[in-house]
């Protein structure tokens, strides 16, 4: 969910989801088990979380998402 931020009156789009899913400025397994319990269950994480997550930035969660934050966790 792309949201726009007004600065110096001027609209600037919101950086690209992190994989930060959990927001404690870590990537970690913590992470990828709560991309995989929002896609089995919803409802897990909040709209900054869901964000977060969509690291394919395709609106959509799911096991690409996942693939993606394991290869960037494992480099």
């Amino acid at each position: 969910k792309p949201t726009f931020v007004v600065k110096n009156s001027a609209a600037t789009e919101a950086p690209p989801p992190s994989g930060d899913v959990n927001g404690d400025g870590n990537l970690s397994v913590l992470d990828v088990v709560l991309i995989i319990n929002e896609i089995l269950y919803g409802g897990v994480l909040d709209d900054e979380g869901v964000y977060n997550a969509d690291i394919t930035n395709d609106r959509t969660l799911n096991v690409l998402d996942v693939v993606v934050l394991v290869n960037t966790i494992l480099g």
